[in-house]
């Protein structure tokens, strides 16, 4: 199966529940695919004002394709996402 369809797959499968992004760019470095979940669910009293508890999901993918997979690669590879972390995540 070539990349491209690969890649046009997963987005099909992620568009139901994801908002997906293509060439996505973050802190200078390219992604494939972006896609980001997220979900509240509260439990509250009489009002919504008065919450007994609150959970939230939030879920991050990243997609980026590789031609070959050398050592460089994979170190700003993992770089990138260690330094996007602050950035995407707000609790």
């Amino acid at each position: 199966m070539d990349y491209r369809d690969y890649l046009d797959k997963i987005e099909e499968k992620l568009q139901n529940n994801f908002d997906v992004e293509r060439n996505y760019e973050l802190n200078g470095y390219k992604w494939d695919l972006y896609a980001k979940f997220h979900l509240r669910n509260e439990r509250y009293v009489l009002s919504k004002k008065i919450v007994i508890y609150a959970i939230e999901n939030n879920e991050y993918i990243f997609i980026k394709y590789f031609d070959g997979l050398d050592d460089n690669s994979l170190k700003d590879y993992t770089e990138s996402l260690i330094k996007s972390i602050d950035d995407i995540v707000k609790p």
